[in-house]
């Protein structure tokens, strides 16, 4: 019996917890479509947190759907009350789920007050220590603003509305070769959201003792134009989760996409023709230098496959570096293969390699293919590579802030030159020379013979 009230005992406390936890919990903006707030029955909402979860989102685009180095990159939020005017409305439904009466409420919007305070000081960022999903057609890639309301004596009951601003400049998003968010359809702000908190009184709130326990959250909505909202519209004035893409059909169409990460990957491949022994025992070494409009490091990641692990020597997969300044350094063996991963768009990619085999003349062939097909222009020959000398440079160029869906290939192949151990001239030129003296000695015989009969007959 008393096992059993020790069992019941810990089940109303574990319940206890959990009532305490979710009553307690951040309020996560993802995948809520911009907004929070249920009532549980007709005019009676449900309590919120007072810490609300935006996104920030980052989309990485990448041939291979690859898993590649994020960019180094840094947002800072602020937030501050949002200019409204006496027009500025919040007009909810009128369905009966909501209000018993089927009557919409109308209330005027006011501006928010206090000073939330976001997490972190306001700042979002993604590192070289980041690793990005990838898509041909984009990944999501989010992390979250947390905002806090909880010291916040609002006063009074109502709709407080705020907006955060997202505070970068055009060259951070140059040098981290990430492409800014974009709207069409509109002249708007693509780094401005707006929040109301829906605010009524708590449960225990005591008018005599002012302060922020006196104020229940009951709900939230993020969305992007600063006006009044009506629920009889579809999207509510282009709700959102946060900075990320959002279609707004209604106050005006736009469309808005996220900041977004445009990456593409070069494989180099190394084949020997002719030289038994260089295709089997020796590592052609190969460089790869890059002109990049990205100035902020890049961590760029290197693939080889088991099968031919073995055959390639070099830091395959190096540490994040300025791509303007770094040499990518590998010795492919021939029939190796040698990718590498998570190139910023805009960045050119130079590629040759050096013979360093003792004594050896190869004629060099130096293809780019592109989508397995041979982009002539880029392609190149080089008729005769002596030892020390390095072949022409195979040059790929990708646009900035494009998804390149291209795949880019670099084959080498040498072809070896053989010597011949005289010279062709003076190989056969003995024999030449014998014959013309044969035939030299058989025309001056006949003549002779010619005449010696003549000579008779006379």
């Amino acid at each position: 019996m008393r096992f059993s009230k020790f069992l019941a005992l810990i089940l109303v406390f574990v319940m206890a917890m959990a009532m305490t936890t979710a009553a307690f919990a951040d309020e996560d903006m993802e995948d809520e479509n911009g907004k929070i707030g249920e009532f549980e029955s007709p005019d009676t909402p449900d309590s919120k947190g007072k810490t609300l979860l935006l996104v920030k989102n980052l989309v990485g685009y990448n041939v291979d759907e690859a898993e590649v180095g994020a960019p180094n990159i840094k947002y800072t939020y602020t937030i501050e009350g949002a200019e409204v005017t006496d027009d500025t409305t919040v007009t909810d439904s009128d369905d009966a789920d909501i209000h018993a009466s089927e009557t919409s409420v109308t209330v005027q919007v006011k501006s928010g007050v206090g000073s939330p305070v976001i997490a972190d000081e306001g700042v979002i960022e993604w590192t070289n220590a980041d690793k990005l999903r990838t898509a041909t057609d984009g990944e999501d890639n989010i992390k979250k603003i947390s905002i806090s309301f909880a010291g916040i004596d609002f006063g009074g009951a109502g709709v407080y509305r705020y907006k955060i601003t997202e505070n970068i400049t055009a060259e951070a998003y140059a040098a981290a070769g990430v492409t800014e968010a974009q709207v069409s359809g509109a002249d708007e702000n693509v780094h401005e959201r707006f929040i109301d908190v829906y605010v009524r009184y708590a449960e225990n709130a005591n008018p005599d003792e002012p302060g922020p326990d006196n104020w229940d959250i009951y709900g939230y909505t993020c969305f992007i134009v600063n006006d009044s909202i009506d629920a009889a519209e579809e999207d509510l004035a282009g709700k959102t989760s946060g900075f990320t893409s959002c279609v707004r059909e209604t106050k005006g169409s736009a469309s808005y996409t996220a900041d977004s990460y445009y990456t593409f990957n070069v494989t180099i491949g190394k084949i020997v023709e002719g030289d038994s022994y260089a295709e089997s025992k020796n590592k052609f070494p190969f460089t790869v230098v890059f002109n990049s409009s990205v100035s902020e490091p890049v961590d760029l990641i290197g693939f080889v496959s088991d099968e031919d692990a073995q055959k390639v020597d070099g830091t395959i997969d190096p540490d994040a570096a300025d791509l303007n300044s770094f040499i990518y350094s590998v010795s492919i063996l021939s029939g190796a293969k040698v990718k590498i991963i998570g190139i910023p768009c805009g960045t050119t990619v130079i590629v040759n390699e050096t013979n360093n085999v003792t004594g050896a003349i190869y004629s060099v062939t130096s293809d780019l293919l592109v989508n397995d097909t041979k982009n002539e222009d880029a392609s190149t020959v080089d008729g005769s590579l002596a030892e020390r000398q390095d072949s022409t440079p195979v040059t790929i160029a990708t646009e900035a802030d494009e998804n390149d869906d291209n795949v880019y290939e670099v084959v080498i192949t040498n072809t070896l030159l053989t010597i011949s151990p005289t010279g062709v001239i003076v190989r056969y030129a003995p024999y030449i020379l014998v014959l013309f003296g044969g035939i030299l000695i058989l025309v001056l015989g006949l003549k002779l013979m010619n005449r010696s009969k003549k000579n008779d007959e006379a």
